[in-house]
C-alpha cells in the first residue's frame, strides 16, 4: 500500500520560488541551533499557512519521505533539508527524548481531510494476512481479534491533546521520561479518507508515550512508534539526512491524533496468530 501526497506539487514550487531555493546542489543538514531563526525569518504572513500544510502532511504521512527522491526530486529534498527540522514532523531517535528535553514540533489537526481520488486504502494480495482496510470500528476490532486471538486482552492508545489550540510550530518540553508501552503484539491503524489502514507490527517495533508541554500551554500525551531495525529502508531515505543516524539504526516518529495503536496484553502471548 502506498501513500500518495494529497497536496499539489505546485505548493512546493511556490514555496521554493518564494524562498529562492531552486538550486541543483545537494544540501547538508543545517546546524540545529540555526533552524528557529532561519525558519522564522523565512516564514512570513502569506507563506506560513502553506508551510504548515506541508508540515501537516509530512507529519501524518512519514512514509512519504521514502519516495521523495524519485517523486519530487532534489528540489523537494532541498526544501525539506533547508526548512524542516526532524522534530518538526515528529521524527526522533530513542535516546534523544528525555525529561527536560525541548523539541520544536508541529502537531497537525486530528481531522483527516484529503481528496479520496488521491489517497485510497489498498492492500496487495500478498499482504492481506498482516494488513487490512477497516471501514469502521467493528471491522477494525475483527482484525485485531484475528491477529491477537479471540480470547486475548488488549488496549488502544493514541496521541491526546488535553488542551486544544490551532496547530502551530512551537517548542515542547518533555515533562517526564518516556514510558514504553509493552506487549507481544501491536496493530497500528492510520486514518485515511474513508478507511483505517491497519497493519500488524512484530517485536522490532516499540511504542512509547511522551508527555509534552507547549510554549502556549498546550499539553500533549504523544504516542511514538520506534522502528528498531531500519535496514529495510532505502539508504536514500531523507530521515538519514534529517537525523544523525545510519541505515539500520532505530528511528522513531510521533503519531498524529486519530491514529490508533492496539497493544496486546503481555500475559496473552499464546493468542498471537501472526508471526
Amino acid at each position: 500500500m502506498g501513500f500518495r501526497f494529497p497536496y499539489s506539487i505546485l505548493f512546493f514550487h511556490l514555496l521554493l520560488f518564494m524562498f529562492g531555493h531552486y538550486s541543483n546542489g545537494v544540501r547538508d543538514v543545517p546546524k540545529q541551533e540555526n533552524f528557529h531563526g532561519n525558519t522564522n525569518e523565512a516564514m512570513k504572513n502569506t507563506s506560513v499557512q502553506l508551510y504548515y500544510k506541508i508540515l501537516d502532511e509530512l507529519f501524518k504521512r512519514p512514509a512519504i519521505l521514502v519516495a521523495t527522491a524519485s517523486k519530487f526530486g532534489k528540489e523537494f529534498d532541498n526544501f525539506v533539508l533547508d526548512f524542516v527540522q526532524a522534530s518538526y514532523i515528529g521524527l526522533f531517535t530513542p535516546d534523544d527524548v528525555y525529561f527536560g528535553k525541548i523539541m520544536p514540533i508541529y502537531f497537525p489537526q486530528a481531522k483527516i481531510s484529503v481528496d479520496h481520488q488521491q489517497e485510497k486504502c489498498e492492500i496487495p494480495p500478498a499482504e492481506v494476512e498482516t494488513k487490512v482496510c477497516a471501514r469502521d470500528m467493528e471491522s477494525m476490532l475483527d482484525y485485531v481479534h484475528r491477529v491477537f486471538g479471540s480470547d486475548s486482552e488488549f488496549k488502544a492508545v493514541e496521541t491526546k491533546h488535553s488542551t486544544i489550540s490551532a496547530p502551530l510550530l512551537q517548542d515542547y518540553i518533555v515533562l517526564e521520561d518516556p514510558q514504553e508501552i509493552k506487549g507481544p503484539g501491536i496493530v497500528i491503524c492510520h486514518p485515511m479518507y474513508e478507511d483505517f489502514f491497519c497493519h500488524y507490527d512484530a517485536d522490532a517495533t516499540k511504542i512509547v508515550k511522551v508527555s509534552l508541554g507547549g510554549n502556549n500551554g498546550d499539553k500533549v500525551e504523544a504516542i511514538g512508534i520506534c522502528h528498531m531495525d531500519t535496514s529495510g529502508l532505502s539508504h536514500d531515505h531523507i530521515a538519514f539526512r534529517l537525523l544523525p543516524i545510519k541505515l539500520g539504526s532505530p528511528l522513531c516518529h510521533f503519531l498524529a491524533a486519530g491514529h490508533l495503536v492496539w497493544v496486546q496484553s503481555a500475559a496473552a502471548t499464546q493468542g498471537l496468530l501472526i508471526n
